[in-house]
């Protein structure tokens, strides 16, 4: 029964999405969604997120 109500619970839990957005040298746009953002520093202000592979915004980093 534990899990059944753990399952039950988790169809509730918020979760956020975020859309992370960049240019190449040649403003070409590209962006992706992240389930996961992490503040990183304060000075100067970045985050960290985590991209694939195989994601074609990681081309440009």
């Amino acid at each position: 029964m534990l899990q059944q109500e753990f399952l039950k619970s988790m169809r509730y839990l918020a979760a956020s999405v975020s859309i992370i957005s960049a240019k190449d040298s040649n403003d070409k746009p590209y962006a992706m969604t992240a389930s996961s953002v992490t503040s990183l520093t304060l000075e100067p202000p970045s985050i960290l997120v985590c991209v694939n592979h195989d994601a074609s915004i990681q081309t440009i980093y």
